[in-house]
């Protein structure tokens, strides 16, 4: 390896040779020349500072470019690092800052070869794009103290996955994490105040966030793009703005609830949010709640969307509802906004499920049941324009209402759990897309009542524990979204045929109990209880030996009444 020790200048010219491959900076040396690698200077892969040097800057530029430099370790007396000084390191993969460091410049490590950063205690700011397309930093360890993550700052890091935010963090400024494609967690501390433009755009890993109170403003496109997003969390406290585009184009984004200290939500805000099925307003007729729908669009292209009321106090343009395709077909292309203004006028339970109130539903059903009368009160407004029975409006809703579930379980037979809505969905389906431990307890609940627990006043016991069984395949956290509704669609479908088993049989023992009544030999009446009855009129062995004929004859015709097929 050819070496070169760097001791200073002579006639203003740095005199280091061209192939030097290891230099070695003289102890004498307090000011480092700009630049040692260049495109015709490019074969610099080790530098060693002399034991006892004092330097205390890295200036800009000082290794940019030196694309094979991989061994570096600065001196401890180092507090500053300049802008570019070691930009495009591409084969620098490991680097130990100076304890003491207190300022990193603009662009300082963009397009490095690092694969994992432990940031020094004294650093306050991380600057503009510092670690820009560092492609292979997989993770971060960022000070407690840190205040300030800059304009694009890991901006294009498309391998980091693991970043913790210090509490200390106040400030993430536009791109800061933008095109971060595996970052999957963005934990934010509670006293942050800014979410930048653009700061997690593309970060297509990300699954959930929670914005802290402190939070005044969600600038413009901060989360789009982030097509793994299921899970948006905002309180009620500082929040004002959600500016354009803020969530647009998070694809698996089901639910969102806005918090009543909204007041301007910017074009296009929730665009294309292809999955979105519930949107929450808080108290739908409050007057304390009129947020500006700032250029319209708002919603656009929402498909699925159906779970929405608006308050008669926000003003709505045409657009904001456009390409929204099943609030078209509920209400009419023209008659949308009409539609979402009136949306539970006459379904009083479906609206106390809305808003989230236990003393609003108790008052509901009251009336309703009295309305109705017995003995099938659960009949009244059960299905809303779009199909959904409150159970749908409930369990698609952002904030989960434990309290409420349990009243609607209580009002109403489980086989209510076991209608669809026009397009066919169960309401325990909308907890299976976006699966959080929040989802499953519900998830496990609803499926508990509807298909376990209710068996025990008929069929066999088998029958409920193989049922259990596929009630805990469906709870399986190892599924994806897609084979977790599939395990719920067989699991249906074998609750129906034991159905179907349970009527055949009863129909069975019927008969046969009018054959044991009508014998003329005088014979002593047997106990007819259900367990004894199946097993001396052969129900126990002959049913299962019929009823697969019967499926196949009978399945499509029920698979289709309740939004399945066979």
């Amino acid at each position: 390896m050819t070496s070169f020790t760097y001791s200073g200048e002579e006639d203003g010219r740095q005199i280091v040779p061209i192939e030097t491959e290891c230099l070695t900076i003289a102890e004498t040396i307090q000011v480092l020349p700009i630049r040692f690698c260049n495109r015709h200077h490019d074969h610099l892969q080790e530098v060693v500072f002399s034991s006892g040097i004092s330097l205390r800057c890295i200036p800009d530029y000082a290794f940019y470019h030196c694309r094979v430099l991989r061994d570096i370790v600065l001196p401890p007396t180092v507090t500053a690092i300049g802008d570019f000084a070691f930009g495009v390191c591409k084969a620098l993969a490991e680097f130990k800052f100076p304890e003491g460091l207190k300022t990193i410049g603009r662009y300082s490590f963009a397009n490095c070869g690092m694969t994992h950063l432990r940031m020094p205690a004294l650093l306050e700011v991380i600057t503009e794009r510092a670690f820009a397309g560092c492609d292979s930093l997989r993770d971060a360890e960022l000070p407690d103290g840190l205040k300030v993550i800059g304009v694009a700052s890991f901006c294009a890091c498309a391998e980091l996955a693991e970043l913790r935010l210090p509490s200390t963090v106040e400030i993430i400024e536009g791109n800061a994490f933008a095109g971060c494609s595996s970052l999957e967690t963005a934990d934010f501390p509670k006293g942050l105040k800014q979410i930048g433009r653009l700061a997690y755009f593309d970060a297509r890993s990300l699954e959930s966030v929670a914005i802290p109170s402190s939070v005044k403003e969600i600038e413009e496109g901060a989360f789009s793009e982030c097509s793994s997003l299921k899970e948006v969390v905002l309180v009620n406290g500082y929040l004002r703005v959600i500016e354009a585009a803020a969530f647009a184009s998070c694809s698996s984004l089901q639910s969102i609830r806005i918090p009543l200290s909204v007041d301007d939500i910017g074009y296009d805000a929730f665009a294309n949010c292809t999955s979105l099925v519930s949107v929450e307003f808080p108290e739908v007729f409050s007057e304390d709640f009129t947020p500006e729908f700032r250029g319209g669009r708002v919603f656009s292209d929402c498909t699925l969307l159906t779970n929405i009321a608006v308050p008669p106090s926000i003003e709505l343009e045409e657009s904001t509802f456009g390409g929204c395709t099943l609030l078209e077909e509920a209400f009419g292309e023209t008659s949308v906004i009409q539609g979402v203004r009136s949306r539970f006028s006459e379904y009083e339970a479906h609206k106390a499920c809305y808003n989230g109130s236990e003393f609003s539903l108790i008052v509901a059903i009251k009336i309703l049941r009295e309305c109705s009368g017995p003995p099938r009160h659960y009949d009244y407004k059960l299905f809303d324009p779009f199909g959904m029975t409150p159970f749908h409006i409930l369990l698609s809703a952002a904030k989960k209402k434990p309290d409420l579930l349990d009243l609607l379980l209580k009002e109403y037979p489980s086989l209510v759990l076991g209608c669809t809505n026009l397009q066919g969905i169960f309401p325990v389906e909308y907890l299976l897309s976006s699966w959080t431990r929040e989802s499953r307890s519900f998830a496990q609940t609803a499926l508990e009542k509807w298909m376990v627990h209710d068996m025990a006043s008929w069929g066999l016991e088998e029958w409920r524990s193989s049922m259990s069984r596929m009630v805990d395949s469906v709870l399986n956290d190892d599924l994806d979204a897609e084979n977790r509704r599939n395990a719920l669609r067989e699991a249906h479908l074998s609750m129906m045929k034991y159905e179907l088993k349970e009527a055949t049989s009863l129909l069975e023992m019927w008969l046969w109990k009018m054959e044991m009544h009508s014998v003329r030999n005088g014979a002593k009446r047997m106990a007819l209880d259900r367990p004894t009855s199946r097993s001396r009129c052969g129900a126990t062995f002959i049913i299962p030996m019929i009823v697969d004929y019967l499926w196949a004859e009978g399945c499509w015709y029920w698979g289709n009444k309740r939004g399945l097929s066979a």
